[in-house]
């Protein structure tokens, strides 16, 4: 049976762990949006890893708040690893399409990143090794996405 309440959490924590690091690079930028983004999605992160204990109580508190800022830095790496694997694959397979394509396949996209972590991050064990895998699905994900969108295709300036 499920906890809806650790799912949420499950959800807020991968949500928050993004979140956080992508709107502060974009509040460092000038943006006041970011900003407004960074500071709560700041606070959320580090709450969930002081909650940690409570979101995986089957192990020791030490090793849920370890699982969860190891968790998060690896996932940092896929993201910023990710990123530029998404921009060269979109740049060369020329997926720099106008409209809504990239929006639409972001969004899909991050519904499949939530919805596996909440299915596979049952154990804080697993944020460690599986957290920057979503973190690559999602990426991947977009991409798939877009190459199959109408819309999604076309020249990119680089």
């Amino acid at each position: 049976m499920t906890n809806p309440r650790r799912s949420g959490a499950i959800v807020g924590l991968l949500v928050a762990g993004i979140a956080a690091p992508v709107a502060t690079v974009g509040a460092l930028g000038g943006s006041g949006v970011a900003t407004a983004v960074a500071i709560p999605a700041g606070i959320a992160l580090l709450g969930y890893w002081y909650r940690a204990p409570q979101i995986w109580p089957e192990v020791d508190r030490r090793r849920a708040r370890a699982a969860v800022l190891i968790g998060e830095l690896l996932a940092l790496f896929a993201l910023v690893l990710g990123f530029f694997a998404n921009w060269a694959i979109s740049t060369d397979e020329q997926l720099c399409g106008n409209g809504a394509a990239s929006t639409v396949a972001l969004g899909i996209a991050a519904a499949v990143y939530a919805a596996a972590g909440v299915l596979l991050l049952r154990r804080a064990t697993r944020l460690v090794w599986l957290w920057p895998l979503l973190v690559l699905g999602l990426w991947a994900t977009s991409i798939v996405v877009r190459i199959a969108l109408p819309g999604g295709h076309g020249f990119c300036e680089s």
